[in-house]
């Protein structure tokens, strides 16, 4: 819950500075600006999974997914670099590094798109191996 409202003069403005005291003085500045800060110029999300992950699911939930990912990694290093595995590895660095700077993680498209190519990726491994 949010707590912050209890400490004395948290709702409370920085003295000198508020929006209407610069409405008065800057009337055309502050209508540019009303059009610009809106939801389509502030994410409702952290552009990093790693951070969303944290506060998201705490610091428990970060670590059991950072293991299994890392588990996922060393399976994929413990096979012969083949072809397909250093796909595998490229996609993996792609998507995990692109995603630490700027889509949210529970976006359902960017998990689509990673899991549609992983599973291309596996499904070649197993027609290679027969």
């Amino acid at each position: 819950p949010d707590v912050s409202g209890d400490i004395p003069g948290a709702k409370e403005t920085v003295k000198g500075w508020h929006p209407s005291k610069y409405e008065k003085e800057n009337p055309n500045w502050t209508e540019n600006q009303r059009n610009f800060w809106n939801q389509e110029y502030i994410p409702s999300h952290p552009h990093s999974w790693l951070f969303e992950l944290m506060v998201e699911t705490g610091f428990l939930g970060l670590v059991v997914f950072l293991i299994t990912l890392f588990h996922f990694f060393y399976t994929v290093f413990q096979k012969s670099l083949s072809r397909m595995t250093l796909s595998l590895i490229l996609l993996n660095g792609i998507y995990w590094s692109i995603g630490l700077v700027s889509f949210s993680f529970w976006s359902a498209r960017w998990q689509i798109v990673y899991l549609l190519l992983t599973a291309l990726l596996l499904s070649v491994q197993k027609k290679e191996r027969r």
